[in-house]
């Protein structure tokens, strides 16, 4: 279960009526924990394409390079949470458990 954890405390917290709906939360959040790795890798391939050769200021800094691949895998993290789990599961409480305006 804890593959899905981080989603599942997510849904439970900000969406409760659509959590309470899930049939069986432990497959469900496990999948969707597949899920998201799986766009997760699919980003940072997208971003970082096999064969791209790094800049001369790059292999002259490895730093920046590096610091690029950092940034790559946090976009990559960002975009795939939100298609994943936001999409899905936009939120209905705020963070001290009252409604959202619509």
């Amino acid at each position: 279960m804890a593959e899905g954890q981080r989603i599942r405390e997510y849904v439970e917290r900000f969406a409760p009526s659509r959590a309470a709906a899930i049939q069986n939360p432990t497959e469900h959040y496990s999948a969707m924990f597949a899920e998201l790795v799986s766009r997760r890798s699919q980003v940072i391939a997208d971003l970082e394409p096999e064969g791209v050769q790094p800049s001369a200021e790059e292999r002259a800094n490895p730093l920046l390079l590096i610091g690029k691949s950092r940034a790559n895998r946090r976009q990559a993290e960002e975009i795939a949470w939100q298609e994943v789990v936001l999409d899905r599961y936009p939120p209905e409480v705020d963070e001290s458990g009252s409604p959202l305006d619509d």
